[in-house]
């Protein structure tokens, strides 16, 4: 009797590697998180500093102090110390902010074709994931539905229209498209890390990482993901838009106190 265990072993050596190399490749898409990130600017020589927020109506907000804290264990795990604000060498200003929520959507399709002679079926149906060509329906039934669950940001847009139409004595060929949308809103997250020389107030570096939120309470565990990313650009240019991964591994969760699913 065939069982899992011995087709795995009478597989060759070469199939069952390509086989694990995948699934070890799909389990480690379904865990890492990534966002977007552009940085600019170099290392200064030095790094003493103390982190003030962008919006200065911030600084007695405990969502900021949070935040700050976080940052603050990357800094000095990157080489950086906090001083006092009156000696320190670098200002270092966090801001954040989500922008307005938009509408991401993606389609699935499909279309089907039957001729019948006398009633009677002289093809099976035939059905493709090629976009159906809606507008050649012209004369049939058409019908849109759309739907949002309650309590989520997802909705489905469904279209469909039929025609029959007769090409010959006793000819008729019957016909279908379908497509369907998904939509979902997305909220734009941004987080803004800059550097200044603390007496002259030229600017030194800056990261810049963007993500996009299923919802607004979500911020607060995405947050702790996004400065890691940053972590290795603090101080050197990314040259242009980088798209950091971060593995949600056991001691990632533990050594950065990440929370998984964010």
């Amino acid at each position: 009797m065939w069982t899992e265990s011995n087709l795995f072993m009478k597989l060759p050596y070469s199939i069952y590697l390509c086989i694990s190399t995948s699934m070890l490749l799909l389990s480690g898409c379904a865990n890492t998180y990534y966002c977007t990130l552009n940085s600019r600017g170099v290392s200064p020589s030095e790094k003493t500093y103390y982190v003030a927020p962008q919006d200065s109506t911030l600084k007695y907000s405990l969502e900021f102090n949070e935040y700050a804290e976080i940052l603050k264990e990357h800094l000095n795990s990157s080489g950086y110390e906090e001083a006092y604000s009156k000696t320190a060498a670098l200002r270092i200003e966090l801001g954040y902010g989500m922008k307005d929520a938009y509408l991401e959507s993606s389609s699935t399709s499909s279309g089907i074709v039957t001729n019948t002679y006398n009633n009677v079926n002289i093809n099976s149906k035939s059905t493709s994931n090629a976009s159906p060509n809606l507008s050649a329906l012209k004369y049939g039934n058409y019908s849109v539905t759309y739907n949002v669950p309650i309590g989520t940001n997802q909705g489905t847009t469904t279209v469909t229209r039929q025609e029959s139409t007769n090409i010959g004595p006793g000819i008729t060929t019957y016909g279908t498209a379908s497509e369907s949308t998904t939509h979902t809103y997305k909220i734009p997250l941004f987080v803004v890390i800059r550097a200044f020389e603390r007496l002259t107030n030229e600017p030194v570096w800056e990261v810049v990482v963007e993500d996009d939120l299923d919802r607004e309470t979500q911020m607060q565990t995405v947050m702790p993901w996004i400065f890691l990313s940053a972590k290795d650009y603090f101080g050197r240019s990314s040259n242009g838009e980088q798209t950091p991964h971060i593995r949600n591994t056991r001691e990632n969760r533990e050594i950065y106190q990440l929370v998984w699913p964010y």
